[in-house]
């Protein structure tokens, strides 16, 4: 791998955005489809957040058709989903104003605090989500 995850992450959030995606408008048309705008969620986080859905549900699928009919697991096919809902999931960052590497500092921050020697049944099942809110805020502060 050649290129840092930083220049790549930043070359596809800049080619989602220029792709003319963002409220709700098509590269086409200056008018507006963002019909369901609210002060708190528009079209496009809704528009990714069933994107998301409907390409995991594809993921499961291919590791159902896996374990059911003992196909082997299509790993371009499972890539390229997993792709897709990385594009969903950049919809998402755009529309928040956030970063990849902000979601990444926060998770790190977050698993960090609720394994801190590393992964146990027991602090999977007796997690505290102030103590992991409180790292994540911490992370992204830096």
């Amino acid at each position: 791998m050649s290129e840092s995850l930083g220049s790549i992450s930043q070359e596809y959030m800049d080619f989602v955005r220029n792709l003319g995606l963002q409220m709700g408008r098509s590269k086409n048309t200056e008018k507006s489809t963002d019909v369901m705008h609210t002060d708190s969620m528009s079209f496009d986080l809704l528009h990714a957040a069933m994107g998301l859905s409907t390409e995991s549900a594809e993921i499961l699928d291919l590791l159902k058709k896996h374990i059911a009919y003992t196909r082997p697991i299509d790993r371009q096919k499972l890539l390229d989903e997993l792709g897709d809902m990385h594009f969903y999931a950049t919809m998402i960052l755009l529309d928040q104003g956030a970063t990849l590497d902000e979601v990444l500092k926060m998770n790190i921050a977050k698993l960090k605090a609720r394994y801190p020697n590393g992964y146990t049944h027991a602090d999977a099942n007796n997690r505290n989500g102030t103590v992991e809110t409180v790292a994540q805020r911490k992370a992204v502060e830096k």
